[in-house]
Parts: structure tokens; C-alpha cells; sequence
């Protein structure tokens, strides 16, 4: 019985040190009013295809700068035209 007593000491005592831990981010965020926005929806859209698309892409428009929304639309338009369709 010894033994199992001094192996769940420093167990326990890790799981209320964790506990702690938290509740003080908690209280942490609630002082500083963080907001936690909730995880997006699962979207089946995007296949693991698609993904090696926005490598090239961020590559492509890296350091540019857009005057508005519709320069970055028109910009990634061209960029995807230009794109090998094989």
C-alpha cells in the first residue's frame, strides 16, 4: 500500500498544480476581457488537393500591397489563370 501512496503523491499533486494552472489563466482572461472565439465549423470544401494551392499563393503575393479588397480579388484571379490546370 506504501508503494501505491508514493506514487500517487506527486501524481495528485501534478493534476492540482495543472488545475491551478488554469484556473489562474482563467481568472486571467476574464481580468484582461480576452475574448475566445469558438473554433470555425469543419469545412468539407477543402480537399487535401486544394492545399498546395496556398503555399505558391502566399509566395506569390508576399510583401505586395493592395489599395482595397478588389485589387487582392483581381490580383489572385490573374494568379490562378495563370496557373498549369494539369
Amino acid at each position: 500500500m506504501e508503494v501505491v501512496q508514493s506514487i500517487e503523491a506527486p501524481l495528485v499533486a501534478g493534476l492540482i498544480e495543472l488545475e491551478l494552472q488554469e484556473v489562474e489563466k482563467r481568472s486571467c482572461m476574464i481580468d484582461c476581457a480576452v475574448v475566445v472565439l469558438p473554433q470555425p465549423p469543419y469545412s468539407s470544401d477543402l480537399t487535401l488537393s486544394d492545399f498546395y494551392l496556398f503555399g505558391p499563393l502566399k509566395d506569390a503575393f508576399r510583401g505586395t500591397r493592395f489599395e482595397d479588397v478588389k485589387g487582392v480579388i483581381q490580383a489572385v484571379r490573374t494568379w490562378l489563370h495563370e496557373q498549369d490546370k494539369s
